[in-house]
């Protein structure tokens, strides 16, 4: 993977974490990965906007906007990967938060300084996160990929995994993060009829398909 072409995205992880597991499972020197590791780190860094959140790649400005709306009444083409506006689970539970905190747990002592500031990221982020799910566990289906469906509670998961002090309430303990998590699971466990194909993999779709 290193000194390939990678999206600028939420991807950025997987190298991050292959480059990791170099280091911390296969021996392999970190000052032979680090330079592309913190590479993509700075990279990913740079998506952050505000309250935890980060979008899910370089954040379009308004002056970009109107650039390609210039350009687009030029050229009447509207097929360019660039820049765009994606917020959503893919930068929070899916992605970006859950691999924020599995980095903590597993490279604070390569990192400690990146590793603090994923730590409030967190807290930031889980100060309003919890409130996209409903009592019984429901999420908020909105964003990109909700085929992924118990996914939008991994956020929690990584926070059980990677514990992080003075979480804001309601996430303040162990036992309420996992509340919060077999909730969200056992709502999907009760609506799962519609969810899978006969070979198990999930259809496209929420609640049922709608590939």
């Amino acid at each position: 993977m290193n000194g390939q072409p990678m999206p600028n995205n939420n991807w950025r992880w997987f190298r991050v974490f292959v480059n990791l597991a170099l280091i911390k499972v296969c021996g392999v020197p970190a000052a032979e990965v680090l330079d592309e590791m913190n590479a993509d780190l700075e990279l990913l860094d740079s998506f952050y906007l505000l309250d935890g959140w980060s979008g899910d790649g370089p954040w379009l400005t308004t002056q970009e906007e109107e650039e390609e709306a210039a350009e687009f009444e030029r050229t009447r083409r509207q097929d360019g990967i660039g820049k765009g506006r994606q917020v959503d689970y893919y930068s929070g539970s899916f992605a970006i938060q859950f691999s924020q905190l599995l980095y903590v747990k597993y490279a604070s002592d390569l990192d400690q300084t990146r590793a603090e500031k994923y730590r409030q990221q967190a807290r930031d982020f889980g100060a309003s996160f919890w409130r996209y799910f409903d009592s019984d566990g429901s999420a908020i289906p909105f964003g990109r990929s909700l085929t992924y469906r118990f996914s939008c509670g991994a956020f929690f998961a990584a926070l059980a995994v990677s514990p992080t002090l003075n979480m804001p309430a309601p996430l303040s303990t162990p036992g309420k993060v996992k509340g919060f998590l077999l909730r969200h699971l056992r709502w999907w466990a009760s609506r799962s009829d519609d969810i899978f194909h006969s070979d198990g993999t999930l259809n496209i779709g929420w609640l049922y398909p709608q590939g």
